[in-house]
């Protein structure tokens, strides 16, 4: 049988197997792209439409799925997302208190807190000099953060310097966009919004203390004694006795003159020393300290132990433990931001018998603030108090203890200073701390400075309670030193740095 040859097709085949696997081929490399393109968050699809095409409400379950997990607690108007962490500390010549949010995300929450210690670093290569220099920075970080399209946020640092606690020599903003979803950083390119990429030079919030006037007599400028207070006929010490101010006595004043204000005292042109006269007729008013009887014996030596800048979740209750250990109390002075962070630690303060007072919200130099600013400190801080305790403090420490007349006409308070300073800010050290606070050889009636953001002061208060105990003080709280010695009603923007 003649064998008939079959077609070959292998040579028509070729061709179309070629430009399939090419297809194939060149839809992977794109699929890969777009992967690549996705992974480093250049381009972000919206996998809601994706899953969801009956365009109902639920299209946004997934990012509020991944909102959840994140820190909201104690959210205002400028800060809308992130739990308030704050680090206060000091080196040299230099301190520095830096506030930032945790967010909840652990790669955000690192990136937050690598831009925060970058201007740290900055302004210590810069301003560092030496421990004994008399010239000193005070750094000021503190933030704004603000939900963008529900799965971004944006993060704003302000960051302010003041030169030995009077003139704010720099202030700048910085600027950070996170994407919530991912954890990553967006910059400028990534977003559809305008971002001013590194920093922007702000004016100083305000140049001079006191308001200056013009040298005109305009006679409707009033301004009272804060003390008893001499005029003069000339602007020296040594010039012609004019008059003696009492005590919230009203005086006509033309103008501020260097050292000193013009003023028309019974119709005859004087000066007095400038830093002396209020525009607030009523500065000091009275505060009547209510204290709970707990056997206190006034004849015996007391002495108030006080903690600054807390509350800390770790030291705190350490130092907690210590004084409920021995039955006796302290005066700790808070930050309220940091009391809306740890509510428990505050309350926990107070129901162990402790007295609570008002440090401001966030530590800043109030001798370079505006009254507006004084007055948000003070506003932002009450509510974190009433809103965690029930109730305002009766006390106010300033950050730093700084205060000049300014302040005084701000803060309502009885300003709470020391006078026995256990530099525990300084050292680090347990025994050195100890070492400090026992040059004072008489407690009676004194109050001692600490900090309870220090693990070391912890440990040097375990040791300073029973110290005190053996030596026959009792521990008191402030108000109650106060009440005990003799001082029942105190007075509003006067400065107490013992009793």
């Amino acid at each position: 049988m003649k064998k008939v040859d079959e077609p070959d097709y292998s040579r028509a085949l070729v061709p179309k197997h070629n430009t399939l696997y090419k297809i194939i081929i060149a839809v992977l490399v794109l699929v890969i792209f777009i992967l690549l393109l996705v992974y480093f968050g250049i381009i972000k699809p919206n996998f809601d439409l994706i899953l969801n095409t009956s365009g109902d409400s639920s299209v946004s379950e997934n990012v509020t799925a991944n909102l959840e997990g994140l820190n909201f607690e104690g959210v205002t108007p400028n800060r809308e997302i992130g739990k308030t962490l704050m680090k206060i500390d000091y080196e040299d010549n230099c301190s520095y208190t830096i506030s930032y949010p945790q967010i909840g995300i652990e790669e955000i929450d690192d990136k937050i807190v690598t831009h925060a210690n970058d201007l740290k670093k900055f302004f210590l290569e810069n301003y560092k000099i030496d421990k004994n220099s008399e010239i000193t920075f005070t750094e000021h970080i503190d933030y704004n953060s603000y939900l963008v399209d529900d799965d971004k946020m944006k993060l704003v640092f302000i960051d302010s310097i003041v030169k030995n606690d009077v003139e704010e020599i720099s202030k700048n903003e910085y600027t950070y966009f996170f994407d919530l979803i991912t954890g990553n950083e967006l910059s400028a390119d990534n977003l559809a919004i305008t971002v001013n990429e590194g920093s922007k030079e702000f004016v100083p919030l305000y140049t001079e203390d006191i308001q200056e006037f013009d040298l005109a007599y305009s006679g409707d400028i009033v301004k009272y004694a804060t003390t008893t207070l001499v005029v003069r006929k000339e602007k020296s010490t040594y010039a012609q006795l004019l008059g003696t101010l009492t005590p919230g006595e009203a005086i006509e004043v033309m103008a501020i003159e260097d050292d000193w204000e013009h003023v028309v005292y019974n119709g005859e042109e004087g000066y007095v020393k400038n830093g002396y006269l209020t525009r607030k007729k009523n500065l000091q008013k009275d505060v009547e300290l209510e204290i709970v009887d707990r056997g206190i014996d006034p004849t015996k030596p007391m002495v108030a132990i006080t903690f600054d800048d807390g509350p800390n979740p770790k030291s705190t209750p350490r130092i907690l433990d210590t004084l409920e250990q021995y039955g006796v109390v302290a005066t700790f002075f808070d930050l309220g931001q940091l009391v809306n962070s740890y509510p428990d630690v505050v309350q926990r303060e107070e129901a162990i018998g402790c007295e609570v007072g008002n440090h401001s919200y966030s530590h800043k130099n109030f001798n370079v603030l505006t009254d507006e600013q004084m007055q948000e400190e003070i506003k932002n801080s009450e509510e974190a108090f009433i809103k965690v305790l029930g109730h305002k403090t009766t006390l106010f420490r300033l950050p730093y203890g700084n205060v000049n007349l300014k302040v005084k006409e701000n803060v309502e308070y009885p300003l709470i200073k020391w006078n026995v300073d256990s530099l525990d800010w300084k050292s680090r050290d347990k025994n050195k701390i100890l070492n400090k606070i026992r040059e004072t050889k008489n407690y009676d009636g004194k109050i001692i400075l600490l900090h309870s953001i220090y693990g070391t002061t912890a440990d040097a208060v375990e040791v300073l309670v029973p110290e005190l105990l053996n030596k026959g003080y009792q521990l008191v709280t402030v108000s109650e030193l106060a009440y005990y010695k003799g001082n029942q009603i105190i007075k509003t923007a006067q400065e107490y740095t013992h009793f």
